[in-house]
C-alpha cells in the first residue's frame, strides 16, 4: 500500500473525519473517569495534571523542579528545555565540548543517552 493508497481509503478518511470532529470539539467524547465525565476532548486536556508529586530533573541549563499536579503549561516548559537540550546534544559534533557548566553536561548527556555505547554529544557512557 502505498501513501496515497492509505490516505485515499476509504476507513482512513472516514476515521480522520471521526477523529477531527473529536479534536475540533464538535462530537462530544463522554469519557468517564473518578471525577466525573470528560465531554469534550478539551476537558480531558483541562484537566491534565502530573507529575503526582513535585520533582527535579536534570536539564542542559540546570536542574529544573516541577511542581505536583503540575498543568500543561508548565509541564510543556520543561519539556521544551529537555528537547532543545536533546536536539544541542545530537547536533554536537563528537570531538566537541558542550558549553554546559562542569559537571552538568557530563551526568545530563550521560542520562540522556546511557544506553547507547557511543554518545552523540561525545561522552562516554
Amino acid at each position: 500500500m502505498t501513501k496515497n493508497d492509505f490516505l485515499t481509503n476509504d476507513d482512513t478518511l472516514s476515521f480522520m473525519t471521526w477523529f477531527e470532529s473529536i479534536v475540533t470539539g464538535a462530537r462530544s467524547i463522554k469519557f468517564p473517569h473518578r471525577g466525573g465525565v470528560d465531554d469534550f476532548l478539551s476537558d480531558a486536556f483541562e484537566r491534565y495534571r502530573w507529575p503526582l508529586k513535585r520533582i527535579e530533573l536534570a536539564t542542559p541549563t540546570g536542574t529544573e523542579s516541577i511542581d505536583r499536579n503540575s498543568g500543561f503549561a508548565q509541564n510543556e516548559q520543561l519539556l521544551q528545555k529537555l528537547s532543545n537540550g536533546i536536539k544541542s546534544c545530537l547536533a554536537q559534533n563528537r570531538s566537541t565540548q558542550l558549553n554546559w557548566p562542569v559537571g552538568q553536561e557530563r551526568s545530563w548527556c550521560g542520562a540522556v543517552f546511557s544506553n547507547v555505547p557511543v554518545m552523540p554529544c561525545g561522552w562516554e557512557a
